[in-house]
């Protein structure tokens, strides 16, 4: 009966400690949701300046939106609100907007929307970029942040440099080989100029657009002293390790193979080794397919006698 009353009384107590530990897990979330800021600020937009962002603190995401005309829509998440001598903004020619948090531990998340072709200058230190949408020109400038670019392959000039390590890199598209520099510096440059693939199939009406109207040039500048760079990649597909490794037997038979999915993943992984092998290979051929024919013509009837 005494161990019956024990194990009631020791129940009744853990139940106690579980509610008292809940409320305070309760009250600790409360606190650093409380402390976090979220503040949305506009600014006007002049066509041909730059946008010059400076966060050392965090992440810069840049969108260029298509619904903006002459403004500037600035998203700020800190872990706590900032004062205006934490938050500078200079107007006069073209926003300039630096991030000065009193606390250096604060982090301080970026997303801004800018107008279709806008200039943008991005800073940041170990804080992710991120770049998409239709710009002029793009300049990121980072030390071991992952730069991440969605932008129009029709006409696009690149530059990618890396000041003080090995190129770590991930591209949709084929860029030009690295270029070793002086002081150990690293540069990939080249341009990219691709025609969409259902270009042929416009319409006479798409086709009567205005010279505005059509995808224009961007020229990426992309600047890292250890970071890792995505063109047109997803940064959520990026692999923990990106050195190029040599083609295994396996990846050499899946080219040979002719799959172009699986052949898109090995010359993303492996950009060199995979043009090197692909080169000495015989052009590829299709294997026959069954096509459906012309329907036969219906030829007049004749009256027989």
């Amino acid at each position: 009966m005494r161990f019956a009353l024990g194990c009631c009384t020791l129940k009744r107590g853990l139940k106690t400690v579980m509610k008292i530990f809940a409320v305070i897990i309760t009250i600790f979330l409360a606190f650093f949701v409380a402390r976090a800021e979220t503040v949305e600020r506009e600014f006007a937009y002049q066509k041909g300046t730059t946008v010059e962002i400076k966060n050392l603190y965090g992440r810069v995401f840049v969108l260029a939106d298509e619904k903006l005309e002459n403004k500037i829509i600035v998203n700020i998440n800190s872990d706590k609100k900032l004062t205006s001598s934490e938050f500078r903004t200079e107007t006069a020619k073209g926003l300039n907007l630096e991030i000065l948090p009193q606390n250096a531990k604060n982090r301080v998340d970026l997303i801004i929307k800018l107008p279709p072709r806008a200039r943008v200058r991005i800073t940041t230190n170990e804080g992710e970029v991120r770049i998409s949408g239709n710009f002029e020109a793009a300049e990121v400038f980072t030390e071991t942040g992952t730069i991440a670019a969605q932008v129009s392959l029709e006409d696009l000039k690149y530059n990618f440099l890396w000041t003080a390590s090995r190129p770590r890199f991930l591209s949709n598209p084929t860029l030009e080989e690295i270029k070793e520099k002086s002081a150990g510096k690293f540069q990939i440059k080249g341009k990219i100029a691709q025609k969409p693939e259902d270009r042929n199939q416009k319409t006479e009406e798409e086709n009567t657009k205005t010279e505005d109207q059509k995808p224009k040039s961007l020229e990426l500048n992309l600047t890292t002293a250890r970071g890792i760079i995505l063109l047109n990649v997803n940064p959520n597909e990026v692999p923990s390790d990106l050195r190029e490794r040599t083609l295994t037997n396996a990846a050499k038979a899946i080219i040979r193979s002719g799959d172009s999915l699986l052949m898109e993943a090995i010359r993303r992984g492996s950009p060199k080794y995979f043009g090197d092998y692909a080169a000495t290979l015989p052009p590829f051929k299709k294997t026959p397919n069954l096509t459906l024919g012309e329907k036969p013509q219906e030829l007049p009837k004749g009256n027989l006698k």
